[in-house]
């Protein structure tokens, strides 16, 4: 259960957002967000149930859940960051 948020709804009314990694955890909460201020948002993410979870609740905040396919992101690890030097 999401609680209500002390921001202006509908501040992103006509747009349309791509969250990927939307699935589940931060990235379900960033679609989540974006579809409460008013934007239709696609979701990719690991599995096709995340992609219909995310989808159950856009669709609950009034907004379309725009699957232009089911699109799966594998998992990659991450790079190394020790190996990471600034120039």
């Amino acid at each position: 259960m999401r609680s209500p948020r002390p921001i202006a709804m509908g501040r992103l009314d006509g747009l349309v957002a791509l969250v990927v990694g939307g699935g589940r955890g931060l990235g379900r909460e960033t679609a989540l967000t974006f579809a409460d201020e008013g934007t239709d948002v696609t979701v990719a993410a690991g599995t096709k149930t995340e992609i219909g979870r995310a989808a159950e609740g856009i669709r609950s905040l009034g907004r379309r859940d725009l699957r232009l396919s089911e699109v799966i992101v594998p998992e990659m690890p991450l790079p190394y960051t020790s190996s990471y030097k600034r120039g």
